[in-house]
């Protein structure tokens, strides 16, 4: 009577998980393994995940990360939700309850991206303080700071050419994180 050679559980799920996070394309073959693998490897589908992108071409590298609309995003089971690291939201065809949702439910998100300005008072402060490695993205005001005039100085332009008018401290970056924001011009 023979035996089968069996690993170690911890070793079996660390080959497992090598494995999706080398080849991400592979995490759904892998996942079909056995009920203990799909528990073990699925977190890799959601550490990177595009929200409402409807008309993104996919160059090969983002083929790799799940896209989802929010009501799917939000229903599914759950838990991948606080495996999510990596957050690009496209707010275009998004509500503000939506995107509130959303940065509420990813408690572990530290590469957030929003593709276009959007606004929404308080949207950041979902986040916790330093929680952001990095941010990339147009918010508008969510800060609203006006300067106390100063005698002598030139009165500032209704619509200041300055699409991002925020604190650094009021961000959930920590102060040597690098922050992309775009500056476009508003006629």
């Amino acid at each position: 009577m023979s035996i089968e050679p069996r690993l170690p559980i911890d070793l079996e799920r660390h080959i497992f998980m090598l494995a999706a996070a080398a080849d991400p394309l592979s995490t759904y073959t892998l996942m079909q393994v056995a009920w203990r693998v799909k528990e073990w490897v699925e977190p890799v589908l959601y550490r990177s995940v595009i929200i409402d992108a409807p008309d993104c071409s996919s160059p090969p590298a983002l083929l790799t990360i799940s896209r989802h609309d929010v009501p799917q995003f939000l229903t599914s089971d759950g838990h991948h939700l606080e495996a999510t690291q990596n957050l690009l939201l496209c707010p275009v065809r998004l509500s503000g309850i939506e995107i509130m949702n959303v940065l509420r439910a990813c408690t572990n998100v530290q590469d957030l991206t929003i593709t276009s300005e959007f606004f929404i008072n308080g949207a950041l402060d979902l986040l916790q303080p330093g929680q952001l490695r990095r941010f990339r993205g147009g918010v508008v005001d969510p800060v609203r700071v006006v300067p106390s005039p100063v005698a002598g100085a030139a009165p500032l332009p209704a619509n200041p050419p300055v699409s991002i008018v925020l604190r650094r401290e009021k961000l959930p970056v920590d102060r040597h994180s690098p922050l992309a924001c775009p500056h476009t011009s508003r006629n």
